[in-house]
């Protein structure tokens, strides 16, 4: 019979290893060289700016006529202009939009109880929000639009 004593592995030993797989893991999980501003990049499929322009300016428009900030007539041409004055929006450099910024927005937007907040003082939608914490404005719109 051969009668082996069994190896103990001690507490230095466990945490060097320890160490180890734990640098190997931030080592192999980070970036790879070459990949610079890739935390900030557009994602594959960014919202589209012109849609994003025409249902802010929509639900901004209904907001206001149920607010009582304006009357029928202004509201059926500040809606009908809606689309046509956000044709030539895009997204700022520097901005990067999520789908779940612009759905966030969206939410706030269509949210009744709050329709006593000006549609500019929506936090949700304010550039910071939209941009991902970006310091430059969401969207850049064409002045000669409708």
């Amino acid at each position: 019979m051969n009668h082996t004593i069994p190896r103990t592995v001690s507490g230095r030993r466990i945490a060097l290893r320890f160490a180890v797989g734990l640098a190997a893991f931030f080592v192999l999980g980070g970036p790879s060289p070459g990949y610079i501003g890739g935390c900030n990049r557009q994602p594959a499929d960014p919202p589209n700016p012109v849609q994003f322009c025409a249902y802010r300016t929509a639900s901004g428009c209904a907001r206001d006529l149920r607010a009582g900030r304006i009357t029928g007539e202004v509201f059926e041409a500040c809606y009908a202009g809606a689309t046509p004055s956000c044709a030539a929006s895009r997204w700022r450099d520097g901005c990067v939009p999520s789908h779940e910024n612009i759905a966030i927005c969206y939410e706030a937007l269509a949210n009744e109880s709050r329709d006593a907040t000006l549609n500019d003082d929506i936090v949700e939608c304010q550039e910071g929000v939209i941009c991902s914490g970006s310091a430059t404005g969401a969207l850049t719109v064409d002045p000669h639009g409708i």
